[in-house]
């Protein structure tokens, strides 16, 4: 579980039900630049998603063991990795996760601050927490002295817990573990541990359930075959296994990663909305209980390699793993097995394990029992007079051209991140077009990946583009200027572009500021700005026009603080909510309480069918990117309930679309749960 993609509320709940589920630990990322906002200011404030303490307390209270994986580079899938956007500026800054003395001096400063919160919850004082990690998936040679400096540092904290270091390179002082999908599989990181890695304990802290990206469906594996790779690595002797994720929560504000949905993990033992992935969720719970009845054997026995395991009843596809009353048996044929083991008879499924204690077969990993269970998923719409219905909408055009705020006139187009500071996943840029001898048909700009464009013209719409895949290298978008638009493009007219950051990549880049790539963590224009003819001939090149560019970092609304519903700058006005509206557009809506119309055990979603692509407030709280259009995305996006006022009739949904609203009226509150599925209907493994 991650903290910072956790409504606040849901932590005591969420812990409490992995603790029922059977779970002992929870793993958690700490995220440099989500509690290092501005250099030298770390915060943990009580009470907000930043409170590790609070989650360490909660964690104690549900009965869970902690790890605190500190990195600070967590890759994780969020915002630049968890580096901050401020080491760009540090005075002397080479390269990140290196033995640059710079780095090494910020990255232990937050470590240390991470490190003083840890130290009233630490196990040797009666706390939860009994491990630590320093680094993330460090590929670099082990004799690298960056990787001593980090088990230097970790040592020099003095914690009295073990450290982790995973997915690469590892100090001499600390526990090399596994990542991926594959740790278990034949010839892969369990087959080779004990050899690379001799008397350290077998430990997996990244079983993954893939995230989404826009554009492509949610991964959702399935129980069975979680529970298969999971019993295969018990069965060679394994100490430690954590799912990445039990749960995943959601995106907030502008803090996925590149490309990243709103949803992560969404196919994990909980949906993202917190309810449970069924019947996955009970299957893996079962399997849990089976591993505690047999954990005293499992831990007084040593591992058995895969080489060492017997045939059972002279099937070489059918392994016995044992450890004195426990063991696993391991079924790799594509055939169900029977055989007889310990005087009884047993059958296995395809390509399943088996946990047996004493006579008795606990769980097989294939064998899923799903009565009872409900996993049938419903959604509800809140309609009037039900609390939680959206009445009365009302609109607020974006100013264009845009008007105050701090504007940055340049030569060629500045760089975008180095304006907002990633504080805002916007910023406008402003030209004068030039005459062209032919009409325009586009106009391209070179930019990175995971971005888009809105294009206008002397203020009005002429086109919307995107790069929506999930990457940090250099790509060309192009905006498609209509034919009724094309001559009047031939210029001159007053060229706009809106830039949107949809995240910064995560991994595979240098940090901020890091010299060895000039892409790295950059947004909006990047290079070449050309009008380009029907017949793809470059008509001019925008990249250092006569004029120049103007910059403006922000939107109008976010400075005029529209996401508030109190806003004094805005003139909100009634709208039409049946017809498409115009894009940049912000639009507020009032609705009360929904808690009295929502059934026990369901949650709380917008239905955001009826909107482009943009953010959504809740009484001024950024939830985060909605984008219902793109193929595989959701529709539907989850609401805390701690945000809002209970028993109030005057909540307010806010709502910025990039593209224009096709249709208001669909745009709704649902709730939704899960029920039995009705008769002769099956629920997906």
């Amino acid at each position: 579980m991650h903290p910072p993609r956790m409504a606040r509320a849901d932590w005591a709940p969420l812990l409490r039900q992995a603790r029922a589920d059977g779970l002992n630990h929870v793993q958690i990322y700490t995220f440099w630049n989500f509690h290092e906002l501005e250099r030298g200011h770390v915060d943990f404030s009580a009470g907000t998603r930043r409170d590790l303490g609070g989650f360490f307390a909660e964690a104690a209270k549900a009965g869970l063991f902690v790890n605190v994986r500190i990195g600070p580079y967590v890759c994780a899938e969020w915002d630049g990795g968890g580096l901050p956007l401020w080491l760009s500026g540090v005075a002397n800054f080479t390269c990140s996760r290196c033995a640059d003395p710079v780095w090494q001096e910020q990255m232990g400063g937050f470590v240390r601050a991470v490190a003083a919160e840890m130290r009233p919850f630490l196990a040797r004082v009666g706390g939860p927490i009994v491990m630590a990690q320093i680094e993330n998936e460090l590929h670099l040679g082990p004799r690298d002295p960056y990787v001593a400096w980090c088990g230097e540092l970790a040592a020099s904290l003095d914690l009295g817990i073990p450290w982790v270091m995973c997915n690469g390179a590892s100090a001499s002082n600390t526990i090399n573990a596994c990542n991926g999908r594959r740790c278990s599989d034949p010839g892969q990181y369990a087959d080779t541990h004990a050899a690379l890695f001799p008397g350290q304990p077998l430990m997996w802290t990244e079983d993954w359930s893939f995230f989404a990206t826009w554009g492509n469906a949610v991964a959702d594996e399935s129980g069975p075959a979680f529970a298969g790779r999971i019993g295969s690595w018990f069965a060679l002797g394994a100490a430690h296994h954590n799912y990445y994720m039990y749960y995943g929560g959601n995106h907030v504000g502008n803090w996925g990663g590149a490309s990243l949905t709103n949803r992560y993990a969404d196919g994990s033992n909980l949906h993202s909305d917190t309810l449970p992935n069924e019947p996955k969720r009970s299957h893996l719970a079962r399997m849990h209980g089976a591993l505690a009845a047999m954990s005293d054997a499992l831990m007084g026995a040593p591992a058995v390699p895969r080489a060492d395991a017997p045939a059972v009843d002279g099937w070489k596809q059918l392994l016995a793993f044992e450890y004195g009353a426990a063991a696993f048996l391991q079924n790799t044929a594509g055939h169900a097995i029977n055989a007889t083991y310990r005087g009884r008879a047993v059958s296995v499924p395809p390509l399943s394990v088996s946990f047996v204690l004493g006579n008795a077969t606990l769980f097989n990993s294939a064998t899923v029992d799903a009565a009872g269970i409900a996993c049938n998923r419903t959604y509800t719409t809140l309609a009037a007079p039900a609390g939680g219905a959206l009445g009365g909408w009302e609109s607020w055009a974006e100013p264009l051209p845009p008007a105050g705020g701090k504007f940055l006139g340049k030569a060629t187009p500045p760089e975008q991140l180095s304006l907002t500071l990633d504080r805002s996943a916007y910023c406008y840029y402003a030209a004068e077009l030039p005459a062209t001898s032919e009409p325009v048909a586009n106009l391209t700009v070179q930019t990175i990946e995971s971005s888009a464009f809105v294009m206008f013209l002397d203020g009005a719409f002429v086109a919307a583009a995107d790069d929506h895949t999930k990457g940090g290298n250099r790509v060309t978008v192009s905006l498609p200027v209509p034919p009724a638009a094309a001559a009047a493009a031939r210029g001159p007219r007053k060229l706009l572009l809106l830039s949107s950051s949809l995240g910064i990549q995560n991994f595979g880049n240098p940090g901020p500021g890091d010299v060895s790539d000039p892409l790295n963590f950059k947004k909006g224009i990047l290079g070449d700005v050309l009008l380009v003819g029907a017949d793809g001939k470059t008509l001019a090149n925008m990249t250092a026009p006569a004029g120049g560019w103007v910059a403006r970092p922000f939107l109008g609304g976010e400075l005029a603080n529209a996401s508030s519903g109190d806003a004094a700058a805005v003139a909100w006005a009634p709208c039409a909510v049946w017809t498409p509206s115009a894009p940049l557009v912000w639009f507020r809506a009032t609705f009360s309480d929904p808690r009295p119309a929502m059934p026990a055990g369901s949650v709380l979603l917008l239905d955001a069918k009826g909107l482009g692509r943009g953010h959504f407030y809740i009484n001024g709280h950024d939830l985060g990117r909605y984008w219902p259009l793109v193929p595989g995305a959701s529709r539907h996006y989850y609401v805390p309930l701690e945000l809002i006022q209970e028993g109030s009739a005057n909540n307010t949904l806010t709502v910025f679309d990039e593209l224009g609203a096709p249709q208001l009226a669909t745009v709704a509150f649902v709730f939704s749960q899960l029920e039995l599925p009705a008769p002769g209907m099956q629920c997906p493994l």
